[in-house]
């Protein structure tokens, strides 16, 4: 993988980043990019792992704490590894959600990032399979 930035170093050939590397460049990825993971196998509260596994047998109740605005921008992938109804819940929203309830298929899916107004709901994905120009059982935005 090449990373070319004037903010990382090189080390033994491969590129580090920091944890909170302020880059003022743009920076180029030329192969895979890999996103730490936190799997919650229990109801909890999200960490600052950009994505983020459901995976227990009943539904979890995941909780998505308010950050500083030293955070604005941190994305979360949100996935279900398992067939239940997840639920996700920011404690500040960014728009009227204020649930995420997944529709019990694995590979449901949303993705949010934090502003300066709370966590916004960018995006959603169904794990059913669905013909095509069909949506098929989407997670449900209350």
């Amino acid at each position: 993988m090449g990373v070319r930035s004037n903010d990382s170093a090189l080390v033994g050939g491969q590129q580090f980043f920091q944890d909170s590397v302020e880059m003022d460049s743009t920076t180029y990825l030329d192969g895979a990019l890999v996103l730490g993971v936190q799997t919650f196998t229990d109801t909890g509260t999200a960490s600052a792992a950009p994505t983020i596994i459901l995976n227990k047998g009943s539904a979890i109740d995941l909780n998505l704490p308010d950050l500083t605005d030293d955070k604005i921008g941190q994305v979360h992938y949100i996935i279900s590894k398992t067939a239940q109804e997840h639920i996700v819940r920011p404690t500040t929203s960014a728009g009227a959600w204020a649930t995420a309830t997944f529709d019990g298929a694995i590979g449901d899916n949303i993705t949010t990032i934090w502003t300066d107004q709370g966590w916004a709901l960018t995006g959603r994905g169904g794990g059913k399979a669905a013909g095509e120009d069909e949506v098929v059982d989407l997670p449900t935005i209350a």
